[in-house]
This record gives C-alpha cells, structure tokens and sequence, in this order.
C-alpha cells in the first residue's frame, strides 16, 4: 500500500469511527466470537490482544467473561469509542494507539493474538509483516487467529462489487482472501488450520442489491435445513486462519544466549533465574509482615519482579561474572531496593551491596548481618548518594517514575558516583504501553528539586507504586535522559510493559 493509499485508507476509518458506533450485539460477533472460544476454550485469565480492533466490541465481551484484553488501533477515535464502552460497564482493558505492522507490547507477552476484518486492506509484504509481529507478541504456545473476508463467498462477493459500482462501499480498498497459507510461511509460522465460517452473514452484503430480500429469505430458510456436516461445507462469509507460536524447547533455558557468549556463566539465563528464585526464598524467610499487610503482598510483588526483570537479570548476572573472573567482586548499590531482591542476588554472587532507601520498613536486619548487605535510609532526590565512594553497578528499578522532581540531577549524581566503566540498570514502565493516550509530557518540564522538603512524603508501598506515579517515559524520553547525564546506551529493550535500560559510562 502506498503511503497515498494508506492516507486514503485511513481516512476511511476515522470517518467511519466519528460515525456513532453501536455496541448491541450481531451475528457477525457472535460468528467471530463462537470461534475464539472454539479455538481457545475457557479465555478468562488469558491476556488477549486484538490487533486492529475498531470497535472492541468482542474484545468488550472477552473482558466481561474474565479476559485481559489489549486494544491496538491505529484510530485514536475508535479508541475512544471503545474505552467509554468499557467504562460504561467499569471493565478495564489496555489501550495502544499504533500502527500493527509495528505493536508497542513485548516479546511473549500475549496468550492470544487476533483480529477480524483488518488484513484484507494490507498488502502482501504487509500482511506478512503483521503477522510477524503478531506472533513476537505471541508468547511460546499462543494461538494467532486471523478473520478476513473470504474470497470463496459468493454473496458477499456480489454485495461487494454492487456496492463499488454504486459507490455505496464504505470499508476502502478490500482484497477478500483465497487462503493466508502463502502470508503465514512467508512470515515464519506454519497455517494450523483454515475454515470458512458466517454462511448467513453474507447474506447480509446482499442488501446492496436490489431486490434480493426473497432471495435472502429462502437462502437462510433453505441453509437451516441443512445438516451441520453440510453447512460446514458452504463457503461462509469469514476465513478464519490459524497458527500456534512454537513452545518453549527445553535447550532454549539452558543454552547460552549470543548475548552472553564469551562469559563464564554456565547454564547462562537458567542459572540466573535459579538465583532469583533463591533470592525471594531467603527473603521470604527473613520476612516480617507490617501491621496494616500480609505476607501476600511480598508474594504478589516477587510475581511482578520475576515477570518483569527478566532481560534485566540476565544483564545483571553478566556483568557480575564479569567481576567475578577478573577476580575483583563488584561494588553494587540499589536505589530504591524495596524488599532487596536484586541486592541479594548480587551479594549471592559474590558482590559487595549497598542500598539507599527513604524507607527502612522493608528490610531485614538478619538478612543484611547474614549476606553482608549495607542499608542507609537516604532520599536520593534530597540527599543524594552520601561518600565518595565508587560503584561498578547502580540498579535503578522501578524508581525513575516516582521521582517528584526532575530526574536529571539524580542521574548525574549517579554518573558521578561510578566507575569508569560502570554500568547503569534501570527499568521503568513503558508510557507507550501503560497510557499511550495520554498528553506527553517532556521531563523538562518537571521542577528542579528545591530546599522544600519531601523527607515526610509517605513511603511508597511496592504494591502501591504504579497507581502514584507521576512521570511516565517514552523510549525517545529514555534517550534523551541518557545523553543529558552522559550516559550511553548499551542497550534498551520493552518487556512485559516495562523499558529494561542498560547505560554506560565510558
């Protein structure tokens, strides 16, 4: 499609969206519907993603049986549409203004993946580029599930063409499709199964004729009277394609990655994980609930760490080997360290550990004796990092958003405190992920930290830390960040909703 095309095309959508949309309903969602539960089974606790959802109104219902759902258009007035739909019946979903050819999520991170009428209107090239990325979002096992108007549907095929030559077609360019075996092998993913489905709607494209309402009267009559082996046969008004992502090979866990190639980590990312679990183990040993908790809520927040530290640790764990077989152990601080799950899996491997809190509730005094952790309340923002003292590593993980203030003197303040080299790892939730509908807001603009104090500001709880924070970061927001303290990027990468960052000071 060229970029005339795609305007045009675009176009067509939003005009189409301003439209007042309605919500009851239909035979064709119910058609679409009946086959994801056939496919998928049971959908609730499934995070489900729909790549192109125009209304939402099937992914509206997946939510109201139990779904977490992820809505990616590239319509922000579709968007829209679908949130106050689900506001009106106080149902959550996640919500991506993108183009799918290029989908703001991370890598394995959606049980299912599909969509309903949107490929039709791509090119070849670009179809198969949509089905790759809907199959990196895919996690090892998931299901892709692909609706597009078949081009085997004579009814449908008729109402179309009487609709173009009277100019009454509103869906732009439409290319009903044969099969999407070819789309799927070019885009890496074998066709697990096609069918065609929704004989009685394509009945209703008919309308754009004249005359043939007897016509569809005696097509549905005749069609209920057939078998269920025979109205399988007919060619409905949807083909539905099917693939399944490749599962997880045990080798994939115990392989060294080309990442760490060249490290004295064996078992590379298997062993690091081990350490981790090891880690929440002694921590949940040491652990003492407040008064106003319980013990769930450091089993919910160990949940969210290993979910989403994953890219992080395996970093991590390099660097720490790195030290090792140079035979120096690393100097490590951890700001903001909560229950000091990172902490310890440095310590655990060899580290010297530091740690900076404005907040002491969550640390265990046995602990700190037992594995050589240091722990100094300090308000980073306030305080800064007290000594002089050098480190090789500074991990920074799920802090930068709840800085009140502008965040540059903090990471200066860090920059200054490292070794050269020294490495910077930092993670904070992806705004394009999080709340990509939101206004941007340029970190500039946030006030430089004054005298005023914050030292009596609350303490945030882990498990209370995404509903205050107060900046989100864009990937470019990230970069310039960077570039202003004087880091460089090693690498960055967004998983499971967050922006994993490796910087450096040279």
């Amino acid at each position: 499609m060229t970029s005339r095309q795609e305007e045009l095309q675009q176009h067509v959508w939003e005009r189409l969206w301003s439209q007042p949309v309605s919500y009851e309903w239909d035979s064709v969602s119910q058609t679409v519907y009946e086959q994801l539960i056939a496919l998928g089974g049971t959908l609730r606790g499934l995070n489900i993603a729909e790549a192109g959802s125009g209304t939402g109104k099937i992914s509206l219902r997946l939510a109201r049986e139990g779904a977490e759902v992820t809505l990616i258009d590239y319509s922000q007035q579709a968007l829209a549409n679908s949130k106050a739909a689900f506001d009106k019946e106080s149902l959550s979903a996640n919500y991506l203004f993108a183009d799918i050819r290029e989908i703001p999520l991370p890598d394995h991170s959606v049980d299912l993946t599909w969509n309903a009428g949107v490929l039709e209107h791509f090119s070849h090239e670009e179809q198969v580029r949509i089905v790759q990325e809907m199959i990196r979002i895919t996690k090892p096992g998931g299901l892709l599930v692909i609706l597009t108007p078949s081009a085997a549907s004579l009814p449908y095929r008729l109402g179309k063409f009487a609709a173009e030559q009277s100019g009454k077609w509103m869906y732009g360019q439409e290319t009903p499709v044969g099969t999407m075996e070819q789309v799927f092998r070019d885009a890496g993913l074998t066709l697990q199964e096609e069918s065609r489905i929704g004989f009685l709607d394509s009945l209703a494209f008919l309308d754009f004729i004249a005359g043939t309402g007897p016509l569809k009267q005696i097509a549905r009559q005749w069609y209920l009277t057939l078998t269920e082996t025979e109205q399988r046969e007919l060619p409905g008004y949807l083909l539905c394609s099917v693939g399944r992502t490749a599962p997880i090979q045990s080798e994939d866990l115990t392989s060294t990655s080309k990442e760490e190639q060249g490290t004295v980590v064996p078992g590379g990312l298997k062993q690091a994980m081990a350490r981790i679990v090891q880690a929440q183990q002694l921590i949940r040993e040491h652990h003492t609930p407040l008064e106003d908790t319980s013990s769930d809520e450091l089993t919910r927040f160990q949940q969210v760490e290993a979910s989403t530290w994953l890219p992080l640790v395996s970093i991590l764990n390099r660097l720490l080997n790195e030290r090792a077989t140079a035979g120096s152990p690393a100097r490590v601080l951890d700001i903001g360290p909560a229950y000091g799950t990172l902490l310890l899996f440095s310590a655990l491997s060899g580290a010297e550990c530091y740690a900076l809190d404005n907040t002491t509730q969550y640390w265990s005094d046995a602990l700190a004796t037992r594995y050589g952790l240091q722990w100094i309340q300090r308000d980073i923002e306030a305080a800064g990092i007290p000594g002089s003292a050098t480190y090789d590593i500074v991990l920074l993980t799920s802090v930068l958003e709840h800085l009140r203030y502008n965040p540059l003197p903090v990471l200066r303040n860090i920059h200054a405190r490292l070794a050269t080299p020294g490495s910077l790892l930092l993670t904070t939730p992806w705004k394009r992920y999080v709340d990509p509908l939101s206004p941007a807001k340029d970190f500039t603009d946030l006030p430089e930290y004054s005298h005023q104090t914050i030292a009596d500001a609350a303490p945030l709880s882990p498990s209370s830390q995404e509903s205050v924070s107060i900046k989100l970061y864009s990937i470019d927001e990230i970069y310039a960040l960077a570039e202003a303290a004087g880091f460089s990027i090693q690498s960055l990468q967004p998983f499971n909703g967050y922006l994993q960052v490796w910087l450096i000071k040279l």
